[in-house]
């Protein structure tokens, strides 16, 4: 039960329970149902977002690793003699 910053005022609070649905969302519902294949097509966009969501953990973690090597060379040059 909080309220959603910029769109209510700070005093009304909206909780998940009293919202009215979207009736936009009824219709796109009622459209997508209403096309034959459907089941498919949307298997095919799952596995989609899916693949693209791999590929960023991926490259969140290639990253993160990068830049723990960076810090551990820095440090390493830190510690060479200055000559």
């Amino acid at each position: 039960m909080s309220s959603i910053p910029g769109k209510y005022p700070p005093h009304e609070k909206i909780s998940q329970h009293s919202r009215q649905p979207d009736p936009r969302a009824h219709l796109m519902l009622m459209a997508l149902l209403s096309r034959p294949g459907i089941e498919s097509q949307l298997d095919e966009a799952v596995s989609l977002i899916e693949g693209i969501s791999s590929t960023i953990r991926s490259l969140r973690r290639g990253l993160d690793s990068l830049h723990v090597g960076m810090r551990e060379a820095q440090q390493q040059m830190y510690r060479l003699p200055y000559k």
